[in-house]
């Protein structure tokens, strides 16, 4: 089945995605987006738009009843593009969808009360790695809440001298690697 395209009336899009214009009876080239999906660049009035094929796809051959404005790939995969694999959804159902499927995480919080204890152990020696990788967070999200109740806390340049000794003490052990392989010869 082929329908035109609305809004690009010199174009048709099959079930299958094959854009073609029907002027010159070209099919169109589909590319891989810098934000991962499938699209396709067509012309209008002198004017080139790039256009989400799955978009184009739902908007030809899906229902859309209760007016939904996001269209979503069912299992996740930006370029599986199957008419049964995508469906019409709204903005929180869509990133919903995203938390479920595990394609985004939901942000993390740590309280003041972490965040503290977090700066202690910093200031006593231990690294963001070992404090994220023992609680299961990013090394950034770490970082970021130390960073922050440095500040708050008037210990910014305690955190940062700490962690410029820290630095050092990588660097020495890096430096002093080589010689200790050396001498094993």
């Amino acid at each position: 089945m082929e329908k035109s395209i609305e809004k690009f009336p010199n174009y048709t899009i099959n079930t299958d995605g094959v854009v073609v214009n029907k002027v010159t009876g070209h099919i169109k080239s589909i590319h891989i987006g810098k934000n991962g999906y499938k699209v396709v660049s067509l012309y209008n009035k002198g004017e080139t738009k790039d256009c989400l094929l799955h978009r184009l796809l739902a908007l030809a051959f899906i229902p859309n009843p209760e007016n939904k404005p996001q269209v979503n790939h069912i299992d996740g995969v930006k370029t599986n593009n199957a008419l049964a694999n995508l469906e019409w959804v709204t903005q929180s159902e869509n990133i919903q969808h995203a938390y479920d499927t595990g394609l985004m995480h939901k942000p993390v919080y740590i309280n003041k009360t972490v965040s503290e204890a977090y700066l202690r152990r910093i200031l006593q020696g231990c690294t963001f790695t070992s404090i994220a990788e023992k609680d299961g967070f990013a090394v950034s999200t770490v970082a970021k809440y130390v960073r922050r109740i440095s500040k708050e806390l008037g210990l910014e340049e305690q955190l940062d001298e700490m962690l410029r000794i820290q630095k050092l003490q990588r660097q020495l052990r890096l430096n002093d690697y080589p010689r200790k392989r050396s001498t094993l010869k």
